[in-house]
């Protein structure tokens, strides 16, 4: 797949996760999912404009943040189906879903034909990678507290 393919590709990832965190925070009963559904769906939409002002000729300047990677997801339960419930559900399903995206992402490098869409696959995995793991200091934050 080319670089341009492959930016529309991302940028239909990034609008299907909007469009998703969006949809759950309009069903979200509780005021603090609600919020941070919102706050997620924002957060995909500015990946989503990142990636639509990204020329493919920046594909190498493009440097996605990056922050440590606290496997935390790895180690919780499942996520829940549908983070309507409470924070703490809608936390772990918004962790799974990034680690979900930057997971494709690192499929979809392992299978890129030229360097230069496999940089951006790579970079995109980061990206994905580092809201997991804003998420998962939120988590942390919150639910692990030592009293």
């Amino acid at each position: 797949m080319d670089t341009p393919k492959l930016l529309d590709t991302a940028i239909a990832r990034e609008v299907a996760a909007y469009r998703l965190y969006e949809a759950l925070a309009d069903e979200a009963t509780s005021p603090d999912v609600k919020t941070l559904l919102t706050h997620l769906a924002g957060q995909e939409r500015e990946h989503e404009r990142l990636l639509q002002d990204l020329e493919p000729d920046a594909v190498a300047a493009f440097v996605p943040e990056h922050r440590p990677d606290a496997q935390l997801t790895e180690y919780l339960r499942e996520a829940p189906e549908a983070p309507t419930g409470n924070l703490q559900d809608a936390l772990t399903y918004a962790m799974q879903r990034e680690l979900e995206a930057r997971d494709a992402y690192r499929r979809m490098a392992d299978l890129a034909a030229d360097a230069t869409t496999k940089a951006l696959l790579e970079k995109l995995s980061v990206m994905e990678n580092t809201h997991k793991a804003k998420l998962e200091e939120l988590y942390e934050d919150i639910f692990m507290r030592e009293a």
